[in-house]
């Protein structure tokens, strides 16, 4: 019984980890639990544009791209076969949410990297 009441506590713990934000080092721009997430004064239709431009500049191999005027989804793998997701959700008048996620556990460098491409593609460097 207080095997079991540690194990939960346990899970507790690691759960309550993981719904906490890190900061990145990037003004505006959040890691949760691998996936970086920040906000973009841009449409949705825009922004994939520009993570398709991107993926392809870094020579990833593009799975998939898909818009509307509400949101984008841009699906790529790296040479090390790595997932790199890209969500885009429009939040309001030309601004947009934009979550990156390059594998399994997240690799944040690799994702702020992607981030900043995107950013640079739509003149928005104030990363």
């Amino acid at each position: 019984m207080t095997r079991n009441i540690k194990f939960v506590s346990l899970l507790c713990i690691v759960a309550l980890m993981n719904l906490t934000a890190c900061s990145t080092g990037h003004v505006g721009v959040k890691n949760y639990a691998g996936t970086v997430v920040t906000y973009i004064d841009a449409t949705p239709e825009q922004i994939t544009n520009a993570a398709v431009n991107t993926i392809r500049e870094l020579k990833l191999t593009l799975i998939s791209s898909s818009w509307s005027t509400l949101d984008g989804e841009v699906v790529a793998r790296t040479a090390q076969d790595k997932k790199v997701d890209i969500e885009i959700k429009g939040v309001g008048q030309n601004i947009s949410k934009i979550e990156i996620r390059v594998g399994v556990w997240g690799d944040e460098a690799m994702s702020v990297r992607i981030l900043d491409k995107i950013k640079a593609k739509l003149g928005k460097n104030e990363t």
